[in-house]
């Protein structure tokens, strides 16, 4: 309310970069260079656009920060602007309404809620994988949030591409090559059946903040 400055956010920031390398990386343009042994890092323009003066690579060149999974963004450039079944959705926003009927997101009067996914892509026929980047450690107590973002990333895919059947969605780790869930965890899998179940989830999660009267 009284727009305070936020101070310094290094690992914020530094994060908000590398979302952009893997964006742009896919979409074939030139990626950021991020500098790990700066004290601070420059943040992105408001609207998502890099710094005037950011230092960037050429177009195709892979930055370090993504090279734990080059197999994977290489798949996924491939991908990017190709038709179904093998099209990439990149730092894409499903939006919905309150009864969950696909919206524009920035249809200001019905829009109730807006998922911004960072990667999608349909590998087999009728099966969304949706990849989420994380930077920085992996952390096990958080397993239960991890969780439920998933969910919303499945249920969003679900409801925003009705043809599809199956949603597989996982964390990527990039600072430490690891996927979450990993073999060891089993797969994540929701089908159109956990739909109904997914929505219950959300709309209880945050009937709270709607009843809530107190800032």
């Amino acid at each position: 309310i009284d727009k305070l400055p936020q101070g310094e956010a290094r690992p914020l920031d530094r994060g908000s970069l590398i979302h952009k390398q893997a964006e742009c990386f896919i979409k074939g343009l030139p990626c950021p260079i991020v500098d790990e042994g700066l004290e601070k890092f420059p943040k992105l323009e408001k609207n998502g656009d890099l710094p005037a003066g950011m230092p960037c690579t050429k177009a195709g060149v892979m930055p370090t920060q993504l090279e734990r999974f080059r197999g994977l963004f290489m798949d996924a450039r491939a991908r990017y602007g190709k038709k179904l079944p093998s099209a990439a959705v990149v730092e894409g926003t499903w939006a919905f309404t309150k009864d969950w009927r696909p919206c524009s997101p920035t249809d200001w009067g019905n829009c109730w809620v807006r998922i911004k996914v960072d990667l999608a892509y349909e590998e087999k026929a009728q099966v969304l994988y949706i990849r989420d980047w994380k930077t920085g450690k992996f952390d096990e107590r958080q397993n239960a949030d991890y969780l439920k973002t998933l969910q919303l990333y499945s249920l969003g895919g679900l409801l925003a591409m009705p043809h599809i059947q199956k949603a597989r969605p996982s964390l990527v780790y990039l600072d430490n090559g690891t996927i979450y869930p990993g073999p060891d965890q089993g797969l994540l899998e929701y089908t159109r059946a956990d739909i109904p179940k997914l929505k219950k989830i959300w709309e209880a999660r945050v009937e709270p903040m709607f009843n809530d009267r107190v800032f």
